[in-house]
């Protein structure tokens, strides 16, 4: 009903009830829900609608409140927008298919293979995990407990750091914090992406409850490994082999990325007239952490520094930067040498201002500019996009976290892939 129907009393509480459900159900679907409400009318305010999309933003769920003018245009553009959005959020609740090259050699029996060739037109479950709300999230967090947190300790925990001398390999490690003796993983997420979900972590010490060591993140999987042929990836099988994976090619590409970054920089400081102020790049560095329950059953999550700062995205990996409203017309499926030498000819003005001697780039142009060089880097092999994270004032740099590489061997006359 209108707002204006309520008195107020009665319209507190009705905000208060309707909020609350729109946040529970935020906090189980996450990113696959989307609550977009419309104001029609004159009254100075409506805070019903304005609580249900915001409430929904908090959990990490799409939230949006739109005031259209009273015309047939106004109108059919906000109605358009909750179709778009009712067709994104019916996509997201539906699992999706499986994708997968059935001329892989997986090292599987023929009949293995059969199986997982049928298991590719299968759907995927999302993880069932409630997301926390964002803006209750403690600014710092000294002590944990049992009730929210899932408490590992002393030899419940291995730390695995990516060993860059040895390609694809990984060492033991001790913990990040010479004192601590185990680590604390909060039960709900406060983060989602596409392919996964963000959760609280922390070192400890021995009693269990008190904070060591700088805030860090764990990253998992969204899906749930479904059984797709006895022995292969059932929970007895070779789930845990498809999880390993998971985190440790997460990890490999990351710090594929920063090596590109450090490559990347050492160009940029060889520019004599750049304007010191120009941020340079930067990726995080994660390491995999193995955790294992009372049950004797064993996780694995990415762990890296928990970023501070506003999160934002510099492009993405269907061709969108920042500025740009719309994504390019040209997909991404195949990097080649026309087509990429079609995309630099589209504009010959210098996006780089120059004022005297010093050159100004934009933290935009900055990032742009380390995607195009990854590609010509890898000598048109990569390129490492989907950008995002937060700027470091202090150090002047962007901070990266979860990049996407596509990758693709002209040699080899194959499809590109996205690596990540």
């Amino acid at each position: 009903p209108s707002d204006s129907t309520f008195d107020k009393e009665c319209l507190k509480a009705t905000n208060i009830r309707i909020k609350g459900q729109v946040e529970r159900l935020s906090s189980q679907l996450g990113r696959r829900l989307t609550v977009s409400t419309i104001g029609m009318g004159n009254l100075p305010d409506f805070d019903t609608l304005r609580s249900m999309a915001g409430g929904a933003s908090d959990y990490g769920s799409q939230g949006n409140f739109m005031l259209p003018s009273m015309t047939c245009s106004g109108l059919g553009q906000a109605l358009s927008s909750v179709a778009t959005s009712l067709t994104r959020s019916q996509t997201e609740l539906l699992p999706f298919v499986v994708d997968r090259d059935p001329s892989a050699d997986d090292g599987y029996s023929d009949a293995e293979k059969d199986a997982l060739a049928k298991a590719a037109y299968r759907q995927r479950r999302v993880r069932k995990v409630m997301r926390e709300n964002k803006q209750t999230i403690a600014a710092v967090t000294e002590i944990v407990n049992e009730e929210d947190f899932r408490i590992y300790m002393n030899d419940k925990v291995v730390h695995m750091e990516f060993d860059p001398s040895v390609d694809g390999k990984f060492k033991k490690s001790i913990l990040q914090h010479p004192n601590a003796h185990g680590v604390a993983m909060k039960k709900m997420a406060f983060g989602e992406g596409q392919e996964r979900l963000a959760y609280q972590f922390f070192e400890i010490a021995d009693d269990r409850t008190t904070v060591l060591g700088a805030p860090l993140v764990a990253k998992g999987s969204r899906f749930v490994e479904e059984s797709i042929v006895d022995g292969i990836t059932s929970d007895g099988g070779r789930a845990w082999e498809v999880k390993d994976k998971f985190v440790r090619r997460f990890c490999a590409v990351q710090h594929l990325a920063r090596s590109a970054a450090r490559a990347f920089n050492d160009k940029m400081n060889e520019i004599p007239a750049l304007d010191p102020e120009t941020a340079r790049v930067s990726f995080l560095d994660c390491s995999v952490y193995y955790l294992t329950n009372e049950n004797d059953e064993e996780s694995a999550v990415i762990v890296e520094r928990k970023l501070e700062g506003k999160f934002r995205k510099w492009n993405s990996n269907n061709g969108w930067h920042n500025g740009q409203d719309t994504p390019n017309s040209y997909p991404l499926e195949t990097i080649t040498e026309s087509a990429a030498d079609e995309a630099n000819g589209r504009n010959n003005e210098s996006p780089i201002d120059v004022d005297g001697s010093n050159i100004f780039v934009t933290h935009d142009e900055v990032a742009q500019a380390f995607s195009h060089f990854s590609y010509i880097h890898s000598g048109k092999k990569m390129l490492i996009c989907d950008l995002q994270g937060v700027y470091d004032n202090t150090d002047k740099l962007l901070r990266f976290t979860d990049p996407v590489i596509h990758y693709h061997d002209i040699k080899k006359k194959r499809k590109a892939r996205c690596v990540w």
